[in-house]
């Protein structure tokens, strides 16, 4: 359903992480019906979505530094993996006695 229709909608975009417990879909062109839609409507889609995962409900949260979305699934995870798109890399963990 968009915008109180039934639409087929067609998106290209990409995820972000940014080192906290969620992850953000950002979204670089949409397409309803085959028609482009407009920056403001991509913009609005995006507040509705976002974020798309977070560990409000989760019994154990971690900080998310990577994620990748290939044919076997979504594979989040709290090491930085600059191979993977929407990775901001960063500093690597450290370890505290």
């Amino acid at each position: 359903m968009f915008g109180g229709t039934q639409r087929h909608l067609k998106m290209k975009g990409f995820f972000a992480v940014d080192g906290t417990t969620e992850i953000y879909f950002y979204i670089e062109t949409l397409h309803a019906n085959g028609l482009p839609m407009p920056t403001a409507v991509i913009r609005d889609v995006e507040r509705k979505i976002n974020p798309i995962v977070h560990q409000r409900d989760w019994p154990v949260t971690f900080k998310i530094r990577s994620v990748r979305l290939d044919a076997e699934g979504l594979l989040i995870g709290s090491r930085p993996d600059s191979t993977a798109p929407g990775t901001t890399g960063g500093p690597p963990p450290t370890l505290s006695p």
